[in-house]
This record gives structure tokens, C-alpha cells and sequence, in this order.
């Protein structure tokens, strides 16, 4: 039995695998959730429209925290079958609302 078996049931883990995606509602604290706001509000230094950075947890503790010790890398896991989890990257895109429109990308 792995550690990460007790976070996604088994109703959902059948749901993720028909489907290919899952709901998952409250696996992030109102704690962590205000951490990772303030987080990307510090990361966002383009006001105005759509905006994007990369590699995140390496250089912020809260995005790190999230990434690293919140119930996420376990979710994945278990949703992916695998003991174990590599972080290999991340991303954070922001668009505010009525913000300039998104340039196109592939």
C-alpha cells in the first residue's frame, strides 16, 4: 500500500480513469490557497494583460510548499498508479478579467 491511497477514492480514481479528468474539490486549504495567491501576486510583475512565468517552486516558498508538501504530488501520483512523482516543471499564466486580449499560441 503506497502513502499516497487515502487522498482520491476509489469511485474517483474509476471516474479519472474513464473520464481522463477529475473534480477535486478542497485539497487545497484556504491557507495554501492564500499563500499561492500571494505568490503569483509577487510573480506578476507585467500589469495589465495575459502574462505567464515558469520554474516557480524554485525560487518561491510558497509555490514550493504547494508543489512539494501539499496533498497535490500525492493526488497525481495516485491518479498516475506510480509510487513516485517527479516535478519537472511548472507554470502560471494570469489574465486579468477585461484585461488585453490573449496573442495567439500553438
Amino acid at each position: 500500500m503506497s502513502e499516497f491511497d487515502n487522498f482520491v477514492s476509489a469511485a474517483s480514481l474509476e471516474a479519472f480513469s474513464h473520464d481522463g479528468a477529475l473534480p477535486l474539490r478542497s485539497v487545497i486549504d484556504d491557507q495554501l490557497l492564500g499563500r499561492l495567491q500571494m505568490a503569483a501576486e509577487r510573480a506578476c510583475d507585467h500589469p495589465g494583460g495575459f502574462w505567464y512565468t515558469i520554474y516557480l517552486w524554485r525560487n518561491d516558498p510558497d509555490f514550493r510548499a504547494c508543489c512539494l508538501d501539499s496533498p497535490l504530488p500525492g493526488i497525481a501520483a495516485q491518479l498516475m498508479k506510480t509510487p513516485k512523482v517527479n516535478l519537472l516543471y511548472d507554470q502560471l499564466f494570469i489574465k486579468p478579467p477585461r484585461g488585453e486580449p490573449t496573442p495567439w499560441h500553438h
